[in-house]
């Protein structure tokens, strides 16, 4: 159950999100000032984060109207690479106090954010540390295998590359022995 919730009337917190989002796309001209605070946080991470992107590129791309725009989704960052000129990153800045603890500055700062610190909030907000600890564990967890996931898709769609223009992948092996391995994909692929 969300924040926003609107039992009585059938509409989640989710819902409410994206008909105010539907009333902005329709309404916002290229006068307008639109502020859209973590739209598709009510919803799976690729889910929020598809959505996120499309309304923020009909906004820069068809809109055309000044938007700040807050998420935490990264992938959104990339939007500043692909609309140069038309959406810049930014985030709060912050000191490091020690190795894991921060001061959060409240002042806007050029460039993407590094990192979460969603764990650092949680100490903040006096979370029990070794709930946090457990968390941060778990998190560490879940983004290596992430990262795993997203090497080996690579070597995957390499393989195939390589393999639909009639390259061997062996041709391309590297000191490490990654041509075995872009083989063995490639012939499953």
């Amino acid at each position: 159950m969300g924040a926003e919730d609107f039992i009585a009337q059938g509409r989640s917190t989710f819902l409410v999100e994206l008909q105010e989002a539907s009333t902005i796309l329709s309404r916002a001209t290229s006068r307008s000032l639109v502020i859209m605070d973590e739209l598709g946080r009510g919803t799976s991470t690729h889910d929020g984060t598809a959505i996120a992107y499309s309304t923020l590129r009909a906004l820069v791309e068809e809109t055309r109207c000044f938007t700040l725009f807050v998420t935490h989704y990264q992938l959104i960052c990339q939007l500043e690479d692909e609309l140069a000129g038309q959406v810049a990153n930014y985030h709060m800045s912050f000191l490091e106090e020690g190795k894991e603890r921060i001061a959060f500055m409240y002042r806007l700062k050029r460039g993407r954010a590094d990192r979460s610190f969603g764990l650092n909030v949680a100490l903040l907000a006096k979370i029990p540390e070794h709930l946090v600890r457990r968390a941060c564990a778990m998190s560490k967890t879940l983004e290596e295998e992430v990262k795993q996931k997203l090497v080996t898709s690579a070597k995957v769609l390499t393989g195939k590359i390589l393999k639909a223009v009639g390259e061997e992948p062996e041709r391309v092996e590297g000191q490490d022995g990654e041509g075995e391995r872009l083989r063995k994909l490639a012939s499953t692929a």
